[in-house]
Parts: C-alpha cells; structure tokens; sequence
C-alpha cells in the first residue's frame, strides 16, 4: 500500500468512524459527493488544502490523518518494498 492509497482509506474510515454521509462530508467541506467517493476510491489526490477542509469536515487535524496513513503504509509497505526485503 502506498501514502496516497493509505490516506485514501484513511479518509474513508474516519467518514465512517463519525457516521457521516459522504453527501454530508461533501457539504460540510465544500466539495463535491463525488469528489468525495473519488478521493476515497483513490481515483485522485486531494489537494493540501481540500484536505484541511476535509479534516476540519470530519474534526480531525490534518496532520493526524497523514499520520494513520503513514502508520498504515509502515504495517503494509507497497509491494514493490516488501519483494526487496525478501
């Protein structure tokens, strides 16, 4: 897994953790649903500051959410790390 795929599922669990709709996640940051559904489908990056909207959106610090990705990416490097460690 990489950063973006893993701040991507971030961004899903942390949705999903507050119970909120990603219509209401949407309105709340002032994005698009379907931007939303893409970002978190890992169809494209957020910019840094549509994620400060997002986290605000969802009451967390940006940072702490490029944190759990982080942490995600070290328990599952990408592919491409884990073959050279074998």
């Amino acid at each position: 897994m990489d950063r973006i795929e893993a701040l991507a599922a971030v961004l899903r669990e942390a949705r999903l953790e507050q119970a909120i709709s990603q219509e209401n996640l949407a309105s709340l940051a002032r994005v698009s649903r379907n931007y939303v559904g893409v970002v978190e489908r890992n169809g494209k990056v957020p910019t840094v500051g549509t994620l400060f909207m997002l986290a605000d959106a969802l009451g967390v610090r940006a940072s702490e959410l490029i944190a759990r990705a982080e942490d995600r990416v070290a328990t599952h490097p990408p592919v491409s790390e884990r073959a050279r460690d074998d």
